[in-house]
């Protein structure tokens, strides 16, 4: 019984392709679809979320999720019941996965232009399609913005290690990833100061080992720049 609360009459509805009407008007809590038993298309079926059932105005189908599933799925309820089951107990069934967009607070949203955290899962029942465009949008815009933080806090902290000492810097990174709530932001910006410090280091060896004529002559790909400007 306790797998009961794994079946959600919304979701399940979006699994088996029930189309959802978004623009019509249904009170708080319930969504309206077309009806997949009697196929009626003016949305009389309604899905009750809060309550977890559904009822179809024109056919008189109705009940809660677990009977939705079955006659969707076109098993009994008891195999419905027995799978819930399952998941709740060993965890055979595969757990749903949170996206990680769906998990940024609303300070790491504002630090990327949105000025409030969207509403997921009233997007999710009115417009699936639309739900799932903001959310890789949402997501492309945090991973940039890491990117970005993680470069100009490797620079700030080359210069507070220089000016201040390295313990200031190592307090300077706690403080950012504390600022910008941005997870193994600290552990980012050494990888990254490494890697700059390596290329650097490798760059001076070269450097070193080529003789005065071969450091005064421009590469290759500069002298073609500049013979482009006499063209």
């Amino acid at each position: 019984m306790s797998g009961y609360r794994y079946v959600k009459v919304v979701d399940t509805a979006l699994e088996h392709g029930v189309k959802l009407k978004r623009h019509m008007h249904s009170p708080a809590g319930e969504t309206r679809a077309d009806c997949p038993f009697c196929g009626d298309k003016n949305g009389h079926l309604y899905l009750n979320s809060e309550k977890n059932t559904f009822h179809c105005f024109r056919c008189g189908a109705s009940g809660g999720a677990v009977k939705f599933k079955a006659l969707l799925s076109g098993t009994s309820e008891a195999e419905v019941i027995r799978e819930c089951a399952k998941y709740a107990k060993g965890k055979a069934v595969r757990k749903d996965t949170v996206h990680p967009a769906l998990k940024l607070t609303e300070t790491q949203l504002k630090q990327i232009g949105f000025l409030k955290k969207p509403d997921w899962v009233r997007l999710k029942q009115e417009d699936p399609e639309r739900f799932l465009n903001i959310r890789s949008w949402v997501w492309k815009e945090w991973n940039e913005y890491k990117k970005t933080i993680a470069t100009e806090t490797a620079f700030w902290f080359e210069i507070v290690a220089l000016s201040c000492g390295t313990k200031e810097a190592a307090k300077f990174l706690v403080e950012m990833e504390h600022k910008t709530e941005i997870p193994g932001l600290f552990k980012a910006v050494v990888k990254k100061v490494k890697e700059i410090n390596e290329r650097s280091k490798s760059h001076e060896k070269n450097h070193r080992s080529q003789s005065p004529l071969q450091r005064r002559t421009a590469p290759d790909s500069v002298k073609r720049e500049r013979a482009a400007c006499f063209m």
